[in-house]
């Protein structure tokens, strides 16, 4: 790994703070999927108007983005427009069927897959804190998630979404992690969104646009696309490489008690026991992996 691809302060700092941008987009996406806007427009808008925003400081910056492209640029756009687009539309989607606490749960058990298939694939043994700290951080989620598995009505169709989810992203970060090193984080988060960008357009134009039916849709779509797209992707991409995929999933693991506390404060939810349990879990989980992070100078990302 190069020298400034190995895990910083910057980036143990940053990958929480993406988490909880990333975080409020569940509470945005609710109110425009009951305003009436399907889910494939509402992820057009979302990347469209990220990239309205990134471009300009890419220009502004003077980056040669044709050049980032004929390297690794392609390997990021192709890998968005395919297993990216693959994973985002199943967790949003099954946000519609399920709640969205069952739907964070199985997404949060993407980082022990991404050491299993680091395992499989490159014969990659992880710490045993690493193994740990996402046993935590899934038994967290679970316990957040407990009061609503046991409802009645809920969809299987949700449930097979949300646990296509785990694996389509684990596949999606071991990828990304390989692509974005050595790419600046700028032109790195642009071309992730704008193979993101192209997918769900096709799906879009398939399907049929919706729009904002008002002002307050569109500055929900206004507000997923600048604090739930363009600001944790540019995280994302300058911390990925540096954490590495079991590493980012573990620290950015902080979007889950963001949600819950989103709720409490904005829908007027209260917390049971179980769920103030499953916070301390998760928190336990990120507290466990920093200083394991913090000591690999090395540059091991597991």
């Amino acid at each position: 790994m190069a020298q400034d691809d190995r895990p910083n302060a910057l980036s143990l700092f940053l990958a929480p703070l993406g988490a909880i941008f990333f975080g409020i987009v569940p509470f945005f996406v609710v109110g425009l999927v009951q305003s009436g806007i399907d889910t494939a427009s509402l992820l057009f808008w979302r990347y469209f108007f990220a990239l309205a925003v990134l471009l300009p400081l890419a220009l502004a910056t003077r980056r040669d983005l044709a050049a980032i492209w004929r390297g690794k640029g392609r390997g990021l756009f192709v890998t968005s427009l395919t297993l990216g687009a693959l994973q985002t539309f199943c967790y949003f989607t099954a946000v519609e069927y399920i709640p969205t606490s069952i739907a964070i749960l199985f997404f949060y058990c993407y980082p022990l897959m991404t050491l299993g298939l680091q395992r499989v694939l490159h014969g990659t043994r992880a710490p045993r804190t690493t193994i740990f700290a996402c046993l935590l951080i899934l038994a967290g989620a679970g316990a957040m998630a407990a009061g609503a598995i046991g409802q009645a009505g809920i969809p299987l169709w949700g449930l097979l979404l949300a646990a296509a989810v785990p694996v389509s992203y684990g596949f999606y970060i071991l990828r990304l992690t390989r692509y974005s090193v050595g790419v600046p984080a700028l032109p790195g988060a642009i071309f992730i969104q704008l193979g993101l960008l192209c997918s769900f357009g096709i799906g879009a134009v398939a399907m049929g646009l919706d729009v904002g039916r008002s002002l307050g849709d569109w500055s929900y779509l206004l507000a997923i696309a600048t604090i739930g797209s363009a600001v944790p992707m540019l995280i994302m991409a300058y911390t990925l490489p540096r954490l590495g995929p079991a590493g980012f999933g573990i620290m950015s693991s902080l979007e889950l008690v963001t949600v819950v506390l989103v709720g409490v404060a904005f829908l007027g939810e209260t917390l049971s026991a179980g769920q103030w349990a499953g916070i301390a879990l998760v928190l336990g989980g990120i507290a466990l992996y920093r200083p394991a992070v913090a000591r690999s100078g090395s540059g091991s990302k597991t």
